[in-house]
């Protein structure tokens, strides 16, 4: 069966993409989820612009995206989820409900799971509603603490 990785980029995936010239020994939970379970296809939202100042994590969406291309064993698409704020319920909703829609619809009888570590508290909260109501979908989390799990 096909298994289909849903996710935020966050805020840490993009530093420690930052961080590999230094150390390769922190890789971020997103990239941490990939190589700990199978996947057959990643979707891979972000909020952040690539426009602005070089000193802004936005700047490092395209060598973050580069890293991934170099990386993983699947393959993924990647898209910027315009928001005027990463904790406004009111646009996360409507922007995840339609990516979950063309997921389902593009891999149908796939299962799909969410890892919950990257994105903001709001974020997390609507995928748990929508995984939990609308879309039979897995939730995983990841931490340095306990690495990557599974949860319901």
């Amino acid at each position: 069966m096909k298994r289909i990785l849903i996710s935020w980029i966050g805020d840490a995936d993009l530093k420690c993409c930052a961080d590999q010239k230094n150390s390769k020994t922190v890789i971020g939970p997103l990239m941490a989820t990939c190589q700990a379970l199978s996947f057959s296809k990643g979707y891979f939202l972000y909020n952040r612009s690539k426009k602005g100042k070089t000193s802004d994590l936005g700047a490092l969406i395209d060598p973050y995206l580069h890293w991934l291309d170099e990386n993983l064993t699947f393959s993924y698409s990647s898209q910027y989820i315009k928001l005027s704020s990463p904790i406004e319920f009111a646009e996360i909703y409507p922007a995840v409900d339609e990516v979950l829609n063309r997921v389902v619809s593009e891999n149908p009888g796939a299962q799909l799971s969410i890892l919950l570590s990257p994105g903001t508290p709001a974020m997390q909260a609507v995928s748990i509603l929508l995984g939990k109501t609308k879309y039979a979908i897995d939730f995983i989390q990841s931490s340095l603490q306990k690495g990557v799990q599974e949860i319901t």
